[in-house]
């Protein structure tokens, strides 16, 4: 199963205007365990993907065959080691979470929560604009 959220901007900023849009899609391989999760940036611009560690991008839920909803308690990111993740026009950036080392054998279903901030920038490397994505709900048989 797989889920496009499709975020389409058509604004004016500072004298430019900002146009197409950036794709999310979120897909389940029930038989590796592999969450995966592409951003793919469908902008004129590179885009800037932002990737604290202060605070957690992604959760990771789950709900065990009792119904219970639990979260696993680490955040996941977009990168194990970079602070920000640079996607060129028509470039995705494809992201693998390995679910199985983190659930427990009762899990049902799995999702992502959470969010994360992207920066267009021209081809200078100077930021136009920042924007927010929240990743929609989409819930994956386990």
């Amino acid at each position: 199963a797989t889920l496009y959220a499709q975020v389409s901007v058509v604004r004016k900023e500072k004298g430019f205007e900002v146009k197409d849009s950036l794709i999310v899609n979120q897909s389940f391989d029930r038989e590796r365990k592999v969450l995966t999760l592409e951003i793919k940036n469908e902008f004129n611009y590179k885009i800037m993907l932002s990737n604290p560690y202060s605070s957690p991008l992604f959760l990771l839920n789950y709900i065990t065959e009792e119904g219970k909803e639990e979260t696993y308690p680490y955040s996941l990111g977009l990168s194990d080691t970079a602070r920000f993740v640079w996607v060129n026009p028509d470039s995705s950036l494809i992201i693998n979470y390995y679910c199985e080392k983190y659930l427990k054998p009762t899990t049902r279903q799995i999702y992502l929560w959470g969010r994360f901030l992207y920066a267009i920038e021209d081809k200078q490397g100077k930021i136009l604009v920042v924007y927010a994505h929240v990743i929609d709900e989409k819930r994956f048989d386990y």
